[in-house]
């Protein structure tokens, strides 16, 4: 359940995503009800839901975060090296002048 609530919360638009995410969640104990499960805990398996959730949609966000970190790593590199090679100013240099006290 909580990797169907996680994928919820990752590919449905956000307004939605959170009900559908609490439906999926709030179905694991209703389950266990309805269905008898005597050794499982309602309570416990509505926690495990919402714990492997927010670890996929977790994981899943960093992987996008890193992922657009090291797109804009690289545009800044390339804007670099293209200013650098048409001989355009840089918008901040060091100096290899020393400094005076």
């Amino acid at each position: 359940m909580g990797f169907l609530a996680g994928a919820v919360l990752l590919t449905v638009p956000r307004p939605a995503a959170l009900i559908v995410a609490a439906i999926v969640c709030l179905s694991g104990p209703v389950l266990v009800k309805c269905l008898g499960f005597d050794h499982r805990n309602a309570l416990g398996v509505f926690l495990s839901t919402l714990v492997t959730a927010g670890s996929v949609y977790g994981i899943a966000q960093l992987s996008l975060f890193v992922a657009r970190l090291h797109a804009t790593q690289n545009h800044a590199a390339r804007t670099a090296w293209k200013r650098n090679a048409t001989g355009s100013p840089a918008t901040f240099t060091t100096s290899s002048a020393p400094r005076s006290p």
